[in-house]
């Protein structure tokens, strides 16, 4: 199997992980070389990141389904502030180009 369950670590990461869900449960997945929460409806979370520390906690209760409204919130006005700034370059860009015409 490639998944091996993570019960005890040195940050107490596994612990803290199932303080927030008794379900959860945290495995170190061989194949794919990271870490992911598990519950019995199947995988929970991807940790993005490459050790286990505070940020893990922060990730997973930022990720909970009941935070879902804030998350995608998050997403929307993330994804505008990049079209606005990806319209403002092409802005930049014809002033430049026109100017240059002149």
């Amino acid at each position: 199997m490639n998944l091996i369950e993570i019960k005890q670590d040195v940050f107490d990461i596994a612990w803290r992980i199932r303080q927030i869900d008794s379900d959860y449960k945290l495995y170190y997945n061989q194949k794919q070389k990271r870490y992911e929460v598990h519950s019995h409806f199947g995988l929970e979370v991807v940790v993005p990141y490459p050790s286990l520390d505070t940020r893990t906690i922060s990730h997973i209760i930022k990720t909970r389904l009941e935070n879902r409204e804030k998350l995608i919130c998050e997403i929307e006005e993330n994804n505008e502030r990049i079209e606005r700034e990806q319209r403002q370059k092409i802005i930049e860009k014809a002033l430049v180009a026109y100017e240059e015409q002149l």
